[in-house]
């Protein structure tokens, strides 16, 4: 690895706090996710170390995002505070799915390897499960200690001013490409694609068309993108495209359909799942088809006279 395990921490918890001013958060919220995240790591290191299965590090890794900001919520209503804990938690189940290999999956679905597919699918969901698990484990255990979390709002939720978010959407694909010990040359790509898919999105949203046209379009973008800067950085393409569709990953869908399973708003919570499921394979089916769009413009194109004797 071209970095230290600490440098590849430093990174992911780095990308939680740039979600979280993605999301609208404030700077303290900010902090509060990246001393979260960096903990969530360090204790799931520990974990894996210890040989525990990957699917129990997600649901710690669930628990621990959403403990803090349960309390901290409390301590806001104590103080007369206004606060949005969802912000952290969120950040965390973004960082937390954007290991998993949704991209592969759908790649492989879409250039006809059906068996790796339904494979890789279906290790997605178990992790993302097991994810959701542990931060319905936490919703239910700050309840029972009094510190309940506020519904989520059914209206569209603001995210930061688009130039925030182009700058923070950058920021956090380059620190999903430092986590996952990408080489220096990747972290300028990565961060370019992330701003544009980022100032994409903010834009299409504003435009009022909604999440699943936002992230098919920045995909598709990113994709293409990606294809286009890895070839000058000579990093491979999937680098720079995961890493610029991870801000976009639909992690707010997904505790917003957690959060009314916890309230008995079942059709509520499966119209908001099964909208995180399309956002997802969304993305990823966007940066299958911007790569290809990539891989077609850089080919190279075989003189007449070649093309003559070729299809004589």
């Amino acid at each position: 690895h071209p970095y230290s395990r600490k440098v590849a921490l430093s990174g992911w918890a780095l990308m939680a706090a740039a979600v979280t001013l993605m999301l609208g958060g404030s700077p303290t919220l900010a902090v509060v996710s990246f001393v979260t995240t960096a903990a969530i790591y360090g204790t799931n290191v520990a974990l894996g170390k210890l040989g525990l299965p990957y699917f129990f590090q997600q649901v710690m890794g669930g628990f621990m995002a959403t403990v803090p900001a349960a309390f901290i919520y409390k301590l806001a209503i104590e103080h007369s505070a206004v606060v949005a804990p969802y912000r952290i938690i969120v950040s965390g189940i973004i960082v937390l799915m954007a290991g998993l290999s949704l991209v592969g999956s759908v790649q492989d679905a879409i250039t006809g390897a059906p068996v790796t597919a339904a494979g890789r699918f279906i290790e997605v969901m178990v992790y993302t499960a097991g994810l959701v698990g542990g931060v319905g484990i936490a919703l239910r255990l700050t309840s029972a200690l009094g510190a309940s979390l506020p519904p989520m709002q059914q209206e569209v939720l603001p995210y930061a001013p688009l130039p925030i978010m182009v700058l923070t959407g950058g920021l956090a694909s380059a620190a999903f490409a430092l986590a996952s010990y990408a080489s220096p040359k990747a972290l300028t790509t990565s961060f370019a694609s992330g701003a544009v898919g980022a100032g994409l999105v903010g834009s299409i949203l504003n435009a009022g068309l909604g999440p699943i046209v936002a992230s098919a379009v920045a995909a598709t973008v990113v994709g293409l993108a990606g294809g286009l800067l890895a070839r000058r950085a000579v990093v491979p393409p999937i680098i720079v495209a995961v890493a610029g569709i991870t801000p976009l990953v639909p992690g707010l869908a997904v505790y917003r359909g957690l959060s009314e399973i916890m309230a008995g708003q079942t059709l509520a919570a499966i119209s908001n799942l099964f909208t995180a499921v399309m956002v997802g394979c969304t993305l990823a089916a966007g940066v299958t088809l911007g790569e290809w769009v990539a891989r077609t413009m850089r080919r190279p194109r075989l003189p007449r006279r070649l093309l003559g004797s070729r299809v004589a």
